[in-house]
């Protein structure tokens, strides 16, 4: 049995101290970083871990990071772990999308090792997307890259400080392999100081309470996260669940997850294969969508730390796209990390329809625009997250116009700040009004974006999951409609994707972003009058709409 502190009290005050260290990384992480895309986005994530990379408490930001950082964390102990191979002083830098880094390039995890009475007991970690990592095309992004040595710089787990000293050398080679080395670096050293502030704050913890105080209060911090885990499992329905669905290549994908009293087992195999496209997921992508869904319908409210997910198991195939191996690319990771999560939702879901909502827009549906000032001759790049529509469920509608599930706490970026720095002028925002998501309560609405082209030498890059399909519903709720990229050239020319590479734009263009409307619950002919009603007052339906899905008829819209 873990040799505890007496004192519940004092385990509770570390605890918070620890959430208290967290939030002033994440703050000083943000404050210091010169990427809108962390800045103003938040597409980064903190945490503590133990002195064995175990999560010890995590930081606001994207959840799926969350669940990468104590793997890159435990890397580096594997690598360096031998005796006097890691001292006080040292920083560690990884990409590595097969073990430490976990994602894709642009994520970079930065560890630092928290030494007390000459042990480390604790780790400072954090993971953030840096804008321009090299590759293939600006902004180290691609729906095109056939293996990963075409996708950026890759960092194996390596000293980016020694002993306090900065390995120049490192810094030289990320800075040049940059289209965009100033923020880059900048978010580099942001990353730095936001580790540095941790590791101060926790020292100052360990001279209050002592080593042995500290590192017991973490053990049964962790041992406490499983009890309320496997209580908050009992309360879930028992049994074999699946769902299917369709991937944007056409393969099927499909998940069986069982859940007993002891266990929430996911089981992937028998899915397709990796392909020489970046849609492709390392196995802990996977294992962290895993973890984002069973904590939002276990405890979402409770402990997150690595007891919460000790009965949980995710099972998958070498090599198939959710266990993806070198050299496959990975840049669009988060596009069968997103199926992961919705698959598992769905299957709920569909059993148990009282208890869960309809699909959600399921992408990140991100859009890469880049391009030189045409004064100042600056490289630009936007890296804009989309938000989009929310699935209906029993009770209520669909949410408008919120990050999907992967994204967690991030944010969209204002316009202001991407018209000021990021080479576009944001001509409309507003929401998304096409068929898509009715029902007896219907889908959340989506939103279209318009990017005006104001650099030389422009590209976008886009990638949307739910191009062809919209989210699914529930009984006889329709399905949402779909995510799309459309471009306006100044011609008056207009084309739509799903996915694009690197399209070329000249200043004018316009880039049309859509996203999808949320999955509808019930039939639609079963909606309240006064929710149709109210519909039409807020402008989320057309009148045509309401006598079309809803049975209004024309004259009562009037």
């Amino acid at each position: 049995m873990a040799n505890y502190p007496s004192d519940p009290f004092t385990t509770e005050i570390i605890q918070n101290a620890l959430q208290a260290i967290c939030d002033e990384m994440f703050t000083t992480l943000r404050r210091i970083a010169m990427s809108s895309l962390i800045y103003e986005n938040l597409d980064f994530g903190v945490a503590v871990t133990d002195a064995e990379g175990r999560l010890a408490c995590q930081g606001s930001g994207l959840p799926g990071f969350i669940g990468m950082l104590d793997s890159g964390v435990k890397q580096v102990i594997k690598k360096f772990g031998g005796e006097g191979k890691i001292h006080v002083g040292d920083i560690f830098a990884t990409n590595d999308p097969y073990s430490g880094g976990v994602s894709h390039l642009n994520d970079v995890v930065l560890v630092l090792p928290v030494f007390s009475e000459g042990e480390i007991v604790a780790w400072m970690a954090n993971k953030a997307h840096w804008s321009d990592i090299g590759g293939m095309n600006p902004g180290s992004l691609t729906a095109s890259s056939t293996d990963v040595f075409q996708e950026g710089l890759q960092l194996p787990e390596l000293k980016l400080f020694s002993e306090g000293k900065v390995n120049q050398a490192v810094v030289d080679i990320i800075g040049t392999n940059s289209r965009t080395p100033e923020k880059t670096l900048g978010d580099m050293w942001a990353g730095i100081g936001a580790v540095r502030a941790g590791e101060k704050r926790l020292l100052d913890v360990l001279a209050r309470y002592g080593k042995h105080t500290v590192c017991s209060a973490i053990a049964r911090y962790l041992d406490d996260a499983e009890k309320g885990a496997r209580r908050a499992l009992k309360g879930l329905p028992k049994g074999v669940f699946t769902a299917e669905e369709t991937a944007e290549d056409g393969r099927p994908i499909r998940v069986v997850v069982t859940i007993t009293d002891d266990e929430f087992v996911v089981d992937l195999r028998g899915n397709p294969k990796q392909s020489a496209t970046p849609y492709n997921c390392p196995y802990m992508c996977t294992w962290s969508a895993a973890q984002i869904i069973f904590k939002a319908i276990t405890d979402p409210h409770g402990i997150t730390n690595d007891g919460t997910f000790r009965c949980l198991s995710v099972l998958c195939d070498d090599g198939s796209v959710f266990n993806a191996k070198r050299p496959a690319p990975v840049s669009m990771y988060f596009d069968p990390l997103l199926w992961v999560i919705d698959l598992i939702w769905k299957a709920l879901a569909l059993r148990s329809p009282e208890r869960w909502s309809a699909g959600q827009m399921n992408s990140v549906s991100g859009v890469v625009i880049t391009g030189v000032d045409p004064e100042t001759h600056e490289f630009k790049i936007m890296i804009e997250p989309q938000v989009g529509g929310w699935g209906a469920s029993l009770a209520a509608d669909g949410e408008n116009a919120q990050m999907c599930a992967a994204s967690g706490e991030t944010n969209n970026c204002p316009v202001e700040v991407n018209e000021a720095r990021n080479g576009v002028f944001v001509r409309s925002y507003r929401l998304n009004t096409a068929d898509g998501g009715e029902g007896m309560h219907r889908g959340g609405r989506g939103v279209i974006v318009e990017y005006v082209i104001q650099c030389e030498a422009a590209t976008v890059t886009a990638y949307h999951n739910r191009s062809k399909e919209g989210p699914w519903g529930i009984g006889d709720g329709k399905r949402g409609s779909v995510n799309e990229l459309g471009v306006l050239h100044s011609d008056g020319r207009y084309e739509v994707y799903g996915h694009v590479t690197a399209y070329p734009l000249v200043v004018g263009d316009t880039v049309v972003v859509t996203t999808a409307q949320g999955g509808g619950f019930g039939d639609p002919l079963r909606r309240a009058r006064a929710a149709v009603e109210s519909d039409l007052r807020n402008g989320y339906i057309t009148a045509e709409q309401a006598h079309r899905h809803y049975g209004l008829a024309s004259a009562e819209t009037v």
